[in-house]
């Protein structure tokens, strides 16, 4: 009983030792932690929340596309889901594994967990994400979130609005607000992008939850 006790505040001690590392590091130093082991180890689980809003001529349609995307080297999987206010007709879900074949992908790809997988190649560059990726904002060089872009808010980084255009030279006019928030061993980045024309108008929030990073392991599952 003593030996549990006594492994059991060792390992209190270790946490509480970990966390109190992690505060003392600036949002900024935990970021840059954060993204650099991202990429070394190309292991890291992605959770996508995009909250639509469109109105054409009077009609407001609203909707929700929730994605999780596991990258474990040059494996990836991803489930996505879109669910409408208005039409329940686009309401859809699907799921893919992707690794690598020669020069390409393969992909195996169903809509539910009842269908059957169907398999064939795809690009390199292709990330299972369809047209939603022109509303996600990933390619970023990480070394430009400092302290000459961003305002600190405790560990949220809030971008400049004077940086708008730097960021984002095709849209900056659209971006409402863009900002990331560190967490242990994780990040988030959260922005909203708007326009409003005499007939239309359109919001998307968006939400990614960068998570296990470093741990992320993907399975692919075996055909029979």
């Amino acid at each position: 009983m003593k030996k549990r006790i006594v492994t059991t505040v060792i390992a209190v001690i270790f946490l509480l030792a970990t966390l109190l590392t992690f505060t003392a590091c600036s949002p900024y130093e935990t970021f840059q932690s954060l993204t650099q082991k991202m990429e070394e180890t190309q292991k890291y689980t992605m959770n996508i929340v995009m909250d639509i809003t469109q109105e054409d001529n009077g009609q407001e349609m609203h909707g929700v596309i929730n994605i999780t995307s596991a990258t474990d080297g040059d494996k990836i999987h991803t489930f996505y889901e879109i669910n409408s206010d208005d039409d329940v007709e686009s309401n859809a879900t699907a799921e893919s594994y992707m690794y690598p074949d020669g020069d390409y992908r393969e992909m195996m790809a169903r809509n539910s967990e009842t269908d059957e997988w169907t398999t064939y190649l795809v690009p390199n560059t292709y990330d299972g994400l369809e047209g939603i990726s022109n509303y996600l904002t990933t390619d970023f060089d990480w070394n430009d979130f400092n302290e000459e872009n961003f305002d600190q808010e405790g560990n949220t980084l809030v971008l400049k609005e004077d940086k708008y255009v730097d960021f984002f030279p095709f849209f900056a006019d659209y971006i409402d607000y863009f900002k990331v928030t560190t967490g242990f061993n994780q990040f988030s980045i959260e922005y909203s992008m708007s326009y409003d024309l005499y007939v239309a108008s359109f919001e998307v929030v968006v939400t990614m939850s960068i998570t296990d990073i470093g741990t992320t392991t993907v399975t692919i599952p075996e055909i029979d």
